[in-house]
């Protein structure tokens, strides 16, 4: 009997040193694969909860193009523009900021570059939160609206910022899928379409689905004022009360407002005037 106890207590503890060196092994391995908490894959990004997700972070790619940023030294497209149409003029020695003031833009502008990709993959991203919401959150209309509503207007300003030659294409599956160069025009109705699309979706009454609705009537009016259809841009924004305003907030916590920091903040932008008054000279 002593002999089969012994014989017992050797293979348990055989057994156990397997089981820890078994355990040791998975450990080591979860210690030695890469660690990414910050990072979501795509897999993860599913169901109703994942198109929400989608969908802020949509807002928050439009919110950075259109005035956010936080960059003093990177501004958006909505700056570069007001000095190329002397809204602001520029305040300070950045060469590109002097050249759009004077309206002699550079192919090579490296501040450029990076202002218009951000139009772009805003682009890419509100299309995702699109299909995503299309497809998890169907009760809920008036947020895939609101996406209709954000690529209009992304894409009308892409028209009215830029000359003939817009490129609308989509990364699908991770592959880019180009079209070809659009007109301003062909640009502006592709616009138009994704702002009926808008209306079609904010039917309810609801704050959201008025707010959208209300957004996807201007955004249509101003993209047929840069048609030349005056009067249909008339009927369009029949409905829609003059104290209406869509606006964004921001925080400088995490996206400030990139206008007033070059403006008010820093004073890289000054307000453009019809003279300059230089050591009291004018």
């Amino acid at each position: 009997n002593s002999h089969m106890d012994r014989a017992r207590w050797t293979i348990a503890a055989a057994v156990g040193v397997g089981l820890m060196l078994t355990a040791g092994c998975d450990v080591n391995k979860q210690l030695l694969e890469p660690q990414q908490p910050g990072v979501i894959s795509p897999a993860s990004v599913v169901g109703a909860t994942g198109a929400e997700a989608l969908r802020t972070g949509a807002i928050g790619r439009f919110q950075a193009w259109t005035a956010g940023g936080g960059n003093n030294n990177q501004e958006n497209m909505v700056l570069e523009t007001s000095l190329f149409t002397d809204e602001y003029k520029s305040g300070d020695t950045f060469s590109q900021r002097n050249s759009w003031d004077q309206r002699i833009v550079q192919t090579n502008d490296q501040v450029l570059a990076p202002a218009y990709t951000a139009m772009q993959q805003a682009r890419g991203y509100i299309q995702n939160a699109l299909q995503s919401l299309k497809a998890n959150v169907p009760t809920a209309p008036a947020e895939a609206g609101q996406m209709y509503f954000l690529l209009g207007y992304t894409e009308m300003q892409l028209g009215e910022f830029f000359c003939n030659g817009i490129a609308l294409g989509y990364t699908e599956n991770g592959s880019p899928n180009y079209t070809q160069p659009l007109t301003d025009q062909a640009v502006f109705a592709v616009a138009a379409a994704h702002f009926d699309s808008a209306t079609a979706a904010s039917t309810g009454t609801d704050a959201l689905s008025v707010q959208v609705h209300n957004a996807a009537a201007v955004g249509k009016a101003r993209v047929l004022v840069d048609m030349g259809q005056f009067a249909q841009a008339a009927a369009a924004v029949s409905a829609v009360t003059t104290s209406f305003q869509y606006t964004m907030t921001y925080a400088q916590t995490s996206q400030d407002n990139d206008i007033w920091i070059m403006t008010t903040n820093v004073k890289r932008y000054t307000v453009g005037d019809s003279f300059d008054n230089v050591n009291g000279a004018v």
